[in-house]
């Protein structure tokens, strides 16, 4: 994987991932796709078409799953969401989480 740089002084690097995943959590009526951008040991930045409060707990579910080791699916909290105004995106909003 690239890694992206940390101009933000964060605590992990982070790397650049293009990976299709799959959202649920029990207050979903059903499950919505999405697009990894970049994840890092702590959590992951994704493109959706759903906007998502900050504290919502979202269960995360490779298809490809990035990570040498470890499960195909991981729970995580949104960090933040915000709406993306990019003319070639797909989706509408940015969102953060972090791994719990």
């Amino acid at each position: 994987y690239q890694v992206v740089s940390t101009p933000e002084n964060r605590k992990s690097i982070r790397f650049e991932n293009k990976s299709t995943i799959i959202l649920a959590n029990e207050h979903f009526d059903h499950f919505y796709y999405a697009q990894v951008l970049n994840f890092s040991s702590g959590g992951l930045y994704f493109k959706s078409d759903v906007a998502f409060k900050p504290g919502t707990k979202v269960r995360i579910q490779f298809e490809n799953q990035p990570f040498q080791s470890g499960p195909k699916t991981l729970s995580s909290v949104v960090r933040w969401c915000r709406e993306l105004y990019e003319y070639d995106s797909d989706y509408n909003f940015g969102v953060g989480v972090k791994f719990i």
